[in-house]
């Protein structure tokens, strides 16, 4: 028994001589807690505020390093161009520097997050071309063709799909569009015959462009012909 009471009194002065030895200017455990949260909060505060003021062009090289680091704001960048999409639907001849940008934006991950919109892209692209490519305002409408020419560099979108909408293009008045397509046809024609003969696209671009010459459009039908 006296010695279970000399073990306890030990302990119970050991435990005081440590006290007696802290810092009494170290802060108390809760207060140490509070203020690591604290730090925590403001450094996501500081990196939603950085993610936020990020340029698009600054995001799309994060997003090909480290796509699924950057997956939350890319899905918020979607929903906003989708937003664009529709306002461009309505107004399509309105000149839209903020859409441009976002067009070129998507065009360049597409390949990164195809599964997510590769087909909703070239799709949405390829509708509004057809739809109002008359009325379209011409700078959208390069950024369009500009877009088409991204994806087909990045094996999204096949050459099958793209060229015949081009080619319907030559109808425009717009003499910088159809020389920029002239040379988007041809470099796509010629990359794709470089090893061999790709048969299937080469008749079926071949029918389309037959069907071209038939255009009421001249200078449609007279460009159609160039490209072969």
């Amino acid at each position: 028994m006296a010695k279970g009471n000399k073990f306890r009194r030990n302990n119970i002065a050991a435990k005081k001589s440590a006290r007696d030895q802290q810092d009494p200017n170290a802060p108390a455990p809760e207060l140490l807690k509070a203020a690591t949260q604290a730090a925590e909060k403001q450094g996501e505060e500081m990196k939603s505020a950085f993610l936020a003021n990020m340029t698009l062009h600054t995001l799309q090289d994060k997003i090909k390093r480290q796509p699924e680091l950057y997956k939350k704001e890319f899905n918020t960048h979607f929903q906003i161009f989708k937003e664009l999409l529709n306002n461009l639907k309505e107004n399509p001849a309105k000149k839209d520097d903020r859409m441009e940008d976002y067009l070129k934006f998507m065009a360049h991950i597409s390949a990164v997050y195809k599964d997510e919109i590769g087909e909703f892209l070239s799709s949405e692209i390829i509708n509004v071309l057809q739809q109002y490519f008359s009325i379209l305002n011409p700078s959208i409408r390069m950024t369009l063709v500009t877009c088409l020419k991204i994806m087909r560099g990045k094996d999204v979108v096949t050459p099958g799909v793209v060229l015949p909408v081009l080619l319907k293009l030559f109808r425009c008045d717009d003499k910088s569009l159809r020389k920029f397509i002239h040379v988007v046809v041809v470099q796509d024609m010629k990359k794709l015959n470089q090893t061999h003969k790709v048969v299937n696209i080469n008749r079926k671009l071949q029918n389309f462009i037959y069907t071209m010459v038939q255009d009421p459009n001249e200078g449609a039908s007279r460009r159609s012909l160039n490209v072969m």
